[in-house]
């Protein structure tokens, strides 16, 4: 039995098969057949249903796809309907197209729907399973993902800002340091300097002075106050791509890793590895 897999509730669906010729033993399409067709069958029934919900050449209840529509655009049956149209019986025979009704997909607490295809003179039966659960699992396994994705960049960004405040804090501690210069007795050498002169030479060097970037290699325990202010300043700067299970972070030209950290979900923790040296 063929599957497919679709979201439970999925609206507008429309699905193409492939009906066998009896008659023929190479697995030949069974070209021609209609909503006409005589004895033509199209049963849907989900895995929690007891009785099928069944559309009939007999009962009227099988529709074309009118001009209203086209084939590969959905038309909504008529009330207790479905539509079934041939394809191309030259260059694809034996398929067609059907559109059911958005209440077929939508059974309640309903995991999966069969739809067989049956009854027409010599055609054999085709059967197919559609999986509603499937979709929904995948999904909500996404947007868990992505929840867990999210809370991680959050952390980084807060680490990242936490960082930036101190080196600020330190900066300042350093600017306050130069204004009393002048004044220190311990410092009595430097009493020919001005308080403005020692605060323009150090608000130069950090004005001025230019942090190369750092090659590929992880960030080591103890850095100095350079590299700590360069590391944080390239992930925020530079590329940086994250994974379900690895984060890295790239030079300037996006092109070689410069460190990298295995990052991990298992539902109720987020855990995020020791940075080492990118590959």
């Amino acid at each position: 039995m063929a599957k497919l897999e679709r979201l439970h509730s999925t609206t507008s669906f429309m699905m193409r098969v492939k009906l066998l010729d009896k008659s023929a033993a190479d697995g030949t399409g069974k070209t021609g057949l209609t909503e006409n067709s005589a004895g033509l069958i199209i049963s849907t029934i989900a895995d929690n249903e007891s009785s099928a919900t069944a559309y009939t050449q007999a009962g009227g209840t099988i529709e074309d796809i009118t001009t209203t529509g086209t084939l590969g655009t959905y038309e909504a049956p008529t009330a207790s309907h479905c539509r079934f149209q041939e394809i191309d019986s030259t260059n694809h025979p034996g398929v067609y197209e059907i559109h059911l009704a958005d209440a077929r997909l939508a059974v309640a607490s309903a995991t999966t729907l069969i739809l067989s295809i049956s009854g027409a003179d010599d055609m054999i039966q085709g059967d197919w399973e559609i999986d509603l659960g499937a979709g929904v699992a995948k999904m909500a396994g996404t947007l868990q993902t992505l929840d867990a994705l999210d809370t991680a960049q959050d952390a980084q960004h807060a680490d990242t800002q936490s960082k930036a405040d101190t080196i600020d804090t330190v900066v300042d501690a350093i600017k306050a340091v130069t204004d009393l210069l002048p004044d220190s007795g311990a410092l009595s050498s430097l009493s020919t300097l001005t308080a403005a002169q020692v605060n323009a030479q150090v608000l130069d060097v950090i004005a001025t002075d230019v942090i190369a970037q750092l090659t590929q290699g992880a960030p080591p325990a103890t850095p100095s106050l350079q590299q700590a202010i360069m590391y944080l300043y390239q992930t925020w700067r530079n590329k940086v791509t994250e994974s379900a299970t690895e984060w890295k972070s790239y030079d300037d030209a996006g092109s070689t890793e410069i460190c990298k950290r295995t990052v991990s979900d298992d539902g109720t923790t987020f855990t995020a590895g020791e940075v080492i040296t990118g590959t």
